[in-house]
């Protein structure tokens, strides 16, 4: 499936699961994630499309176990969008993915 059909799926899909939102209908599934694992396997899924636009996409992790108990779908939407949205808006060079901890051992995503 080639880039432009899958951010139309995703647009999709996201303007139905913000309907669902509104009406209470999304259903959340929380369990423990590794925050790293799901950072390399969306990398891993853009990089060609990275590579089409000749940018470097690269993914570092700084934190170590990064676990966190959430809903898997909706952090993953949240990074795939990170990760989408700094390759489209980036004409030249890179996009780094950078996980490290922040103040008070908090995650964060860069």
């Amino acid at each position: 499936m080639d880039y432009s059909s899958q951010r139309l799926i995703r647009t999709v899909d996201m303007i139905l699961n913000y309907s669902r939102l509104q009406v209470g209908e999304f259903p959340l599934f929380r369990k423990n994630l590794d925050i790293s694992d799901i950072c390399v396997n969306l990398v891993t899924e853009y990089a060609l499309t990275a590579k089409n636009k000749s940018l470097d996409l690269t993914f570092q992790n700084n934190y170590g176990d990064a676990n966190l108990f959430a809903d898997e779908y909706s952090i993953s939407i949240a990074i795939s969008n990170l990760i989408d949205n700094s390759i489209k808006y980036t004409d030249k060079g890179f996009v780094h993915v950078i996980l490290y901890r922040w103040e008070n051992d908090n995650i964060c995503l860069i």
